[in-house]
């Protein structure tokens, strides 16, 4: 009876724990940027990163990309990539960047940090 329960429990949480999909994809490099929207400057690389993000397909497939933003305003969003705003600090907690806009990389088990000037540097995940 116990171990039917643990599988109803799994069945349900497996959808929004990325489940079997984040296990085959794990090799997918992925990027965190961490950056500041109330910045014109910064908002700038994630929509510019966006549009090419929207028109590459095989960007799409070689790269997970997450925008963390650390304004305090919370800013509407209707691009591809979404944008999570770390108003509790949960991200910046765990990532821990030196400065922002920072560009973090992981790789498998390895993940580094890297400056963020434009756009293009996104493109260092690969």
């Amino acid at each position: 009876m116990l171990k039917l329960h643990l599988r109803w429990i799994v069945l349900l949480f497996l959808p929004f724990s990325g489940g079997l999909h984040a296990a085959e994809n794990r090799s997918t490099p992925r990027a965190f940027i961490f950056f500041d929207s109330s910045v014109p400057e910064q908002y700038s690389i994630f929509t510019q990163f966006n549009q090419q993000y929207f028109m590459s397909s095989t960007l799409q497939k070689s790269l997970e990309v997450k925008f963390i933003d650390i304004s305090p305003n919370k800013k509407v969003n209707s691009a591809l990539l979404s944008i999570i705003h770390d108003s509790d600090g949960f991200w910046v907690g765990n990532f821990r960047p030196t400065k922002i806009p920072r560009l973090f990389c992981l790789k498998g088990n390895t993940r580094y940090q890297l400056e963020l000037t434009g756009p293009g540097d996104i493109r260092k995940c690969l």
